[in-house]
């Protein structure tokens, strides 16, 4: 996980902040961007840079997710995925029976 600031704690809830610390499957990486996307046809490598160093490292990477900010813009999408009283996107063990489509559209 790349995080362009100093630290999570700025823009994120303690809880969140938990879990990503607590899940050995992340690696957390501070002051860090990404300085390009690479591929043919489809993502293949990422690209970043610590900027408390200058030194860049690339990975093979097929999928990103970015994070711009903690007030969703998605109510272009209601009609299309299940949201949350707050505009969030529901997945997972949050969606309900009744949140499921049915045979045959909604």
């Amino acid at each position: 996980m790349l995080v362009r600031g100093d630290r999570l704690a700025d823009t994120m809830s303690r809880y969140l902040i938990r879990r990503i610390e607590e899940n050995p499957a992340i690696v957390l990486r501070t002051n860090t961007q990404i300085v390009a996307l690479e591929g043919n046809g489809h993502l293949e490598r990422v690209r970043w840079r610590d900027d408390r160093t200058g030194e860049g490292e690339a990975n093979d990477i097929r999928h990103v997710f970015i994070m711009t900010g903690a007030v969703p813009n998605t109510g272009w999408l209601e009609r299309c995925v299940v949201l949350d009283d707050k505009g969030f996107i529901k997945t997972g063990p949050e969606l309900s029976q009744d949140d499921r489509p049915r045979r045959g559209g909604r």
